[in-house]
């Protein structure tokens, strides 16, 4: 045998066994093994920036002989391909007794048809210069590859025939042995991890700070959120078509450029941050990170290297103390750019990154007016065993403004309702009538209710009212 053959081997062990292949496929194990390769690259040779698909790993097939071969015996191999085709020429190197390496010196192999660029099949004529048994393992590593519909998982028969012309017709039922099954199969070869977070926005400071003690993640302290960790790497097991090596977040991705949009409610941060770090936040941010004028979403540009840190990356949001807290769902979006113009990366679903709840009760009266032809009023009803504080806040039309004074706070008694004027809260209004109100009370949502009324004084109908709804849920 030549020695090409027997290197080539040992090399290709060497550099794939971190993963566990030895061949593209593997008819000799049970359950049979399959390579996956990187579907993110175009492996069609047609446009300038393709690749072709080369390499042991992707290419090899390993089977047994399935039928023996005396000494001097003429045997043939057909091998046929579907959904890819030949983009460099078949040689007689390519067979290799893995068994018996004595078997098949150089000159006993040779490629009597097919195997030529553009081709779907090879045949190879085999000479035993040594008895071969049917249990003998044959390694075909088929040359470089091209596909032929697109990267739709292409799939390979091995077949032994004892004469040409029957290697030639590969009529059905003159094999003496054959095996068929997938080549490889392509599978997206970059992970995404977002493992979201809840933070809780504590009553205690009226919504204002964190309540550490009560999230998931410890490390988020009373100013300081860690909203939710992600992380993005490459698959082990799966190839990079065009070296057969184990493919490499940088094949998939360029170093830069790639971007991740967060969307959420970031004007409440006041003085503070929205930022990534690594996670636990209490690092320095990594990359930049921009948030809109409009403070409803903010795009982190990382530097090279930390869209992929080893131990992931965090969005990290700093509220000043100040600004209330609101209830929250906040998402990420990874928008990537391609190493090369041979690859597409596949753009990962937008998801949760984390969320901001609270730890006592938030209701919304959407709608309320003071228009002073009608008695407008509040009902908040507790069945809490204890007294609750409640806290109003005033949501304006337009640039209007609430007129000094007003009651803002007070008690909810424990198992009682409370009826409040709206006019107690927002005595009056710079312009119109209409406004928002927002309660937050230090009790367990499933203990308070709430309602607004409103009624015509020049009237007899009866009042209109709604019920005070959870922001978020309606």
């Amino acid at each position: 045998m030549k020695k090409f053959a027997l290197n080539a081997v040992a090399a290709a062990a060497l550099g794939f066994a971190a993963i566990g292949a030895s061949a593209s496929t593997d008819f000799t194990a049970s359950p049979v093994t399959v390579t996956k390769v990187s579907s993110e690259f175009d492996y069609d040779g047609t446009p300038a920036g393709s690749v072709v698909i080369a390499g042991a790993n992707t290419t090899k097939v390993t089977t047994k002989l399935g039928f023996g071969v005396s000494i001097t015996q003429l045997r043939y191999i057909r091998m046929d391909l579907t959904n890819v085709k030949l983009a460099a020429a078949a040689a007689s190197a390519d067979v290799v007794d893995v068994t018996n390496g004595a078997a098949l010196p150089g000159a006993n192999v040779s490629v009597v048809s097919g195997g030529a660029v553009g081709d779907t099949f090879v045949i190879y004529q085999i000479t035993a210069a040594a008895g071969m048994p049917a249990t003998d393992v044959m390694a075909i590593t088929l040359p470089a590859l091209k596909t032929t519909a697109g990267n739709v998982s292409p799939s390979v028969t091995y077949a032994l025939y004892e004469t040409a012309v029957q290697a030639a017709n590969a009529a059905p039922g003159t094999s003496l042995s054959t095996n068929s099954g997938a080549l490889f199969t392509f599978s997206s070869s970059i992970k995404t991890t977002i493992a979201p977070y809840d933070t809780v926005a504590t009553i205690a400071t009226s919504y204002k700070k964190f309540n550490p003690a009560a999230g998931p993640n410890p490390t988020t302290t009373a100013t300081v959120a860690e909203i939710g960790k992600g992380t993005l790497a490459a698959d082990a097991t799966v190839f990079n078509g065009q070296t057969g090596a184990a493919v490499a977040f940088t094949d998939v991705y360029a170093a830069t450029g790639s971007t991740v949009k967060f969307e959420g409610q970031f004007a409440p941060v006041g003085a503070g941050s929205v930022d990534v770090r690594a996670p636990t936040c209490a690092g320095a941010a990594i990359g930049a990170t921009v948030v809109a004028a409009d403070k409803l979403s903010a795009t982190w540009t990382p530097a090279a290297g930390q869209l992929e840190a080893a131990g992931g990356w965090s969005l990290c949001y700093t509220t000043d103390g100040v600004a209330v807290q609101p209830v929250q769902t906040i998402t990420q979006a990874i928008t990537p750019t391609a190493a090369s113009a041979a690859v597409t990366p596949v753009t990962p679903a937008k998801s949760t990154m984390g969320t901001i709840s609270h730890d006592g009760t938030t209701l919304q009266a959407p709608f309320v007016t003071i228009n002073p032809n009608f008695v407008s009023r509040y009902v908040l009803t507790s069945t809490y065993t204890a007294d609750a504080t409640w806290e109003a806040t005033v949501i304006n039309e337009g640039a209007a403004t609430c007129a000094a004074g007003g009651v803002k706070s007070g008690v909810l008694k424990a198992g009682t309702q409370l009826a409040i004027d709206a006019t107690s809260i927002c005595p009056s209004l710079s312009s119109g009538y209409r406004m928002s109100v927002i309660f937050n009370i230090a009790a367990p949502r499933n203990t308070i209710q709430g309602s607004f009324q409103v009624s015509d004084k020049n009237a007899a109908s009866s009042p209109a009212s709604y019920v005070l709804v959870a922001p978020g849920t309606n």
